[in-house]
């Protein structure tokens, strides 16, 4: 797959297959590799803004955070959102 595509009203399928997931005004899960990922994020003001909590952002033994946390940001990128990034990966 080489395409973003939507899956659902809030929800967003990767080219690597993964899915994104916004769940409601806080909070976003990453399906992948048969995973799922909790990440802590909330909705800002301008409209279409979202933070990242950068330290919630979990790794697993084959993907590292930082891997994760790519995928995640252009993802919402793609969906037409600012991203803002809090913290550092640990």
């Amino acid at each position: 797959m080489s395409v973003y595509e939507h899956v659902g009203p809030n929800r967003v399928r990767t080219p690597s297959g993964s899915e994104l997931e916004l769940v409601g005004r806080a909070g976003l899960v990453l399906y992948r590799d048969g995973e799922r990922l909790e990440v802590d994020s909330e909705m800002l003001d301008p409209p279409m803004t979202i933070a990242v909590y950068v330290r919630s952002v979990p790794s697993f033994a084959a993907v590292p955070a930082r891997s994760v946390l790519d995928e995640i940001v252009a993802a919402l990128k793609w969906m037409g959102f600012t991203v803002e990034l809090i913290g550092a990966l640990a």
